[in-house]
């Protein structure tokens, strides 16, 4: 006896699909709650290219405030100082990241570096299935 396949809901139509099916993984570091992604990783590069938080916040679209909280949540969820800043002074100051900021935003770099080479190597499979099945359907 042939299985009935239930029937596609309305909101769910059938339709030609004209973007190939992709993946995309964020690599989020957390203790109880999250504190070090891309975010973050984002905002210390424009830290070392400007040498400025207030000029890495205006580069990222975040608010200085924000920015700020972001920097120390992460100092927090590390243990250590990413950010060593001096205020105002005849330069006007700056920020300069920590040889242990500079650690993490590499290995960081490595971790996603892995994890989007394994999802690359195994994500045909699973593309393949999925037209495999879409195939089945009929669609």
């Amino acid at each position: 006896m042939e299985k009935k396949r239930p029937q596609a809901h309305e909101d769910h139509p059938r339709r030609e699909m004209q973007d190939p099916l992709g993946c995309k993984v964020r690599v989020i570091l957390r203790r109880e709650k999250s504190f070090y992604g891309p975010g973050v990783e984002e905002l210390l590069a424009c830290v070392r290219r400007s040498g400025s938080l207030r000029k890495a916040a205006e580069m990222t679209g975040i608010p200085y405030s924000k920015a700020w909280k972001m920097i120390r949540g992460a100092e927090q969820g590390f243990g250590f100082p990413l950010l060593y800043c001096e205020q105002g002074g005849a330069d006007g100051g700056g920020s300069k990241l920590s040889p242990e900021a500079v650690e993490v935003m590499d290995g960081y770099n490595r971790v996603v570096k892995a994890v989007t080479d394994s999802l690359n190597e195994r994500f045909p499979e699973y593309r393949k299935m999925i037209d495999r099945l879409r195939r089945e359907r009929g669609e």
